[in-house]
């Protein structure tokens, strides 16, 4: 499968929001106490009980019916979904603690904000509550904003706040609180995850003039509930009113692993419903893939529709070719744009931008942020095992630590700047 060459203009601007809770007010500025009137326009949710999205007892009938194999692990699942998972935090990390957000949230409240209503709507955070509604023991996490290539906003809730350094954390203390992410063990929170060497090997394995689909779900990490006595370990505020929430956080280090096991039972009860075989599908947390002849490809494309469906999966629709696609000969799979007539792959423009934005940043500056360096490692190594690019990194990932405070500056080096061209030259050639 060979390469094709990708122009990559400059990074545009998300569109404008286009507000899903038109009834919320605008606000000149998001920081501080909101006045009540603001707050009175808000629908609430009190309901610590409200309804889950995934409904357990239809996965394990499904699972029974369609003789899943290892119905033990579906009950595990099953079970998790019922009572809601443990996190896996321990010692100071359940420690009370709060602080302020980010920058990026009070840049974008209006979005920000829009995006809480609609969780709240959905019943997967409770609020907006006064502190004398919480208990004394809440963990108030800041959270940052993403903008979404729809103008949306992804809220991130940071649990690696207060940012200590590894060495210093002291998990016994009773007095000093440390981030909830240094309470869990990671080890026991595996998670597999696909990369674009993956996607490439598929595509060899179907050959030329294959088909291949994508689903992808909706609000993904929000199916998946938390047990109750981790919930004060999960609120986040803004303008002096608090959300409790209930689901799986984007932002805790056990939160890939609690999401990726209820999500691979529902791809291999999509495959058993379509008669395919397992190893014709990749699955990168919620995003499902399957490649191979177009009879196979519509069959498990329809089936896994109705998986979700009937166990209560929310999908994402295909209003973003980038995220989801419906059986095709052309598509992207983790940021690569496959095309299996013409046989050709290339990186995505917009994720080749990101890339070369940050390139150009340490070829330009003297000093980046730790934060940078670690966004850019992030990119370059999902991509470099199609480049064949292993070892053109080595400076940069030894320039920082990931123990590092993000906003920390790192001097950018020769050695550096020279691996940044010869990622240029490869994303651009």
């Amino acid at each position: 499968m060979k390469a094709s060459s990708t122009h990559c203009p400059l990074v545009l601007p998300p569109p404008p929001l286009t507000k899903k809770c038109p009834w919320i007010p605008s606000r000149s500025s998001y920081r501080g106490l909101f006045e009540p009137d603001f707050w009175a326009q808000w629908l609430k949710n009190m309901n610590i009980d409200s309804d889950k999205w995934l409904k357990p007892i239809r996965i394990y009938d499904l699972s029974a019916k369609l003789g899943y194999p290892g119905l033990d692990r579906v009950r595990r699942v099953c079970k998790g979904l019922e009572e809601g998972f443990a996190i896996g935090a321990e010692g100071a990390a359940r420690l009370p603690a709060e602080t302020l957000n980010w920058k990026s949230t009070y840049e974008n409240g209006e979005a920000y904000c829009d995006a809480l209503q609609q969780w709240v709507i959905d019943k997967l955070v409770i609020g907006p509550l006064t502190r004398d509604q919480l208990p004394d023991n809440i963990r108030v996490n800041p959270t940052s904003v993403v903008i979404k290539m729809t103008g949306a906003a992804r809220i991130c809730v940071d649990m690696s706040w207060p940012h200590t350094p590894k060495y210093a954390v002291d998990l016994t203390s009773t007095s000093v609180p440390a981030s909830v992410n240094a309470g869990i063990d990671i080890t026991k929170f595996p998670v597999k995850m696909v990369n674009t060497k993956h996607v490439l090997t598929r595509c060899l394995m179907a050959g030329s003039n294959s088909w291949l689909a994508k689903h992808d779900w909706a609000d993904a990490y929000k199916h998946v509930p938390i047990r109750s006595e981790d919930h004060h370990l999960q609120v986040i505020s803004i303008g002096g009113r608090y959300f409790l929430d209930r689901t799986v956080t984007f932002g805790c280090s056990s939160s890939p692993s609690l999401y990726d096991t209820p999500a691979e039972i529902v791809l291999v009860l999509s495959c058993l419903q379509a008669k395919v075989p397992r190893h014709y599908c990749l699955k990168q947390l919620d995003d499902a893939m399957c490649m191979g002849s177009e009879e196979v490809v519509r069959s498990w494309y329809k089936n896994y529709g109705q998986v979700c469906e009937q166990i209560g999966a929310k999908l994402a629709g295909v209003q973003n070719p980038a995220k989801a696609c419906e059986p095709s000969q052309q598509g992207q799979l983790l940021g690569l744009n496959l095309d299996l007539v013409k046989w050709t792959w290339s990186i995505d423009k917009a994720k080749a931008d990101k890339i070369l934005v940050l390139c150009f940043k340490v070829i330009n500056n003297e000093f980046v942020t730790s934060g940078e360096l670690a966004t850019l490692s992030g990119k370059l190594t999902h991509y470099s095992q199609v480049f064949q690019g292993k070892f053109e990194r080595g400076f940069l990932i030894h320039a920082f630590s990931p123990n590092d405070d993000k906003r920390k500056l790192i001097k950018t080096t020769l050695n550096m700047k020279s691996q940044m061209a010869w990622w240029i030259r490869a994303v651009t050639s």
